[in-house]
């Protein structure tokens, strides 16, 4: 650690913290020469002196700008990245003003969560939405890889899963594609969460003729009349959906969880085969609830011991969960059994002002010791490669500043940060979405009197008591 501009790094952390730097002097300045690169007050040149600070908590930093330099202290690679950001961000007109900053994040899990099954998403498409997430401090990937759609990840254990659900022939990631998307999330203090998601939503893992043969999905009910859900009667199903876990868990070995889905399990589907029945009574299996816990205990068995597993949980599945499970809610959020959880956020279509101002951080009734963090889940069915920056971008970033920080900005204050942000992802040719007219970009205190805007804060502040 402690690298300074002109340093040539020999660790890894080293190498990353140089990488880092680069790349934000070359979207400031169009280079990475940091004796050249800024100007603050009167004229002097700067050099950034990176050091690290242990009295932080994960991903903290401090800044420092005074008369003799620029000084970041950090607690750890993603407090550096943080800081940096923070840093480019103070920026005008070529000029840093003197600032003396402390900042830490409020929640550890700060995602966005994608999905490639319902449309597939490029490597590269991916790789610069990694590269756009350090910019709000967003440090979770959640990729919801697989579902009834497409299964576009070619597994060495079961390559005619995807052969045989994917788009077409280059829409597939292979896993050299994973392993190069991870680098580029190390280099971003970005973490990629895989999701296996089972025993619903599971329509393209029988498409395979070997395992059509086997009939082992059932076609259910309802929905958009392409549902499938595994026949749990079936052994073959088990060792199947095992080797998938385990090679995906292999394949992100280094990811802090594993998610393995569960969400949307229909009891009427599992009805419609007496097979069923007749496995639970077997195994003394006297309810669905029960068959899903017995379902994901096997699929945790080919994981390691300590391996950190997250499923998706709402009020409307009754399924008793495991003391070690993470869960991952949506919709009602009136229970926890004790366990760790995350805030999921969706529902309705919300620009960056609504999300801002009324998402519970944490809500009612619940500890909140026990929310590891929150995410902003752009499902795949309307958008695309297409249109994945325009929706994310600006809105995520209005979440990021709720999961990172427990002050609530005044509007024209938050307007200013989003603006910032806005036009950095600008220069990193990503698409984002304005946050406003030009007009209020420049004069957001005339767009939002502060006045409005503390009333709007206090009303915020009242919703998370």
């Amino acid at each position: 650690m402690g690298i300074i501009c002109s340093s040539q790094p020999t660790t890894v952390d080293a190498i990353n913290s140089q990488y880092y730097l680069n790349k934000v002097l070359r979207r400031v300045n169009g280079n990475s020469d940091c004796q050249r690169s800024l100007t603050f007050k009167k004229d002097l040149h700067t050099l950034i002196t990176p050091s690290p600070a242990f009295h932080l908590k994960p991903e903290g930093y401090e800044i420092e700008v005074n008369a003799n330099g620029i000084f970041i202290s950090y607690a750890d690679y993603s407090g550096y990245v943080y800081a940096l950001e923070s840093l480019s961000q103070l920026i005008k007109q070529n000029r840093i003003p003197f600032v003396k900053i402390q900042d830490q994040p409020l929640l550890e899990y700060r995602g966005i969560m994608i999905d490639s099954a319902r449309h597939f998403l490029g490597v590269a498409a991916i790789k610069r939405l990694i590269e756009s997430m350090p910019l709000s401090k967003l440090n979770i990937l959640h990729w919801h890889l697989v579902d009834d759609e497409s299964f576009p990840i070619k597994l060495g254990s079961h390559p005619e899963l995807s052969e045989n659900s994917r788009y077409g022939a280059k829409q597939i990631y292979t896993p050299d594609d994973v392993r190069a998307l991870i680098k580029v999330a190390d280099l971003n203090a970005v973490k990629i969460i895989p999701e296996i998601d089972t025993p619903a939503h599971v329509r393209s893992w029988g498409l395979a003729p070997e395992w059509k043969a086997k009939n082992i999905t059932i076609k259910c009910n309802g929905g958009t009349g392409y549902n499938g859900q595994f026949d749990l009667s079936k052994p073959e199903v088990f060792g199947l959906a095992q080797d998938v876990v385990k090679e995906i868990d292999a394949l992100f070995k280094d990811s802090p969880y594993i998610h393995l889905g569960g969400d949307e399990v229909s009891s009427a589907c599992w009805n419609l085969r007496p097979e069923i029945q007749n496995f639970m009574k077997l195994k003394n299996i006297k309810t669905y609830g029960e068959l899903q816990m017995y379902w994901r205990f096997q699929l945790k068995q080919v994981l390691p011991a300590n391996r950190k597993v997250i499923f998706w949980r709402n009020d409307a599945q009754n399924v008793t969960t495991s003391a070690d499970d993470v869960l991952h809610y949506w919709g009602a959020q009136t229970d926890g059994q004790g366990n760790l959880w995350l805030n999921g956020t969706q529902g309705t279509y919300s620009v960056w002002r609504q999300i801002y101002e009324n998402f519970v951080v944490f809500p009612t009734g619940v500890d909140k010791n026990r929310i590891l963090g929150a995410e902003v889940c752009l499902w795949g069915e309307v958008s695309n490669e297409d249109t994945l920056e325009n929706n994310l971008w600006m809105r995520s970033s209005a979440f990021a500043g709720r999961v990172w920080s427990s002050t609530i900005l005044k509007t024209h204050e938050l307007v200013g940060n989003l603006v910032a942000i806005q036009y950095a992802l600008y220069d990193m040719n990503v698409d984002a979405s304005p946050v406003t007219s030009e007009f209020c970009e420049h004069k957001p205190e005339m767009c939002w009197p502060p006045a409005q805007a503390e009333q709007k804060k206090e009303e915020a502040i009242v919703t998370e008591v």
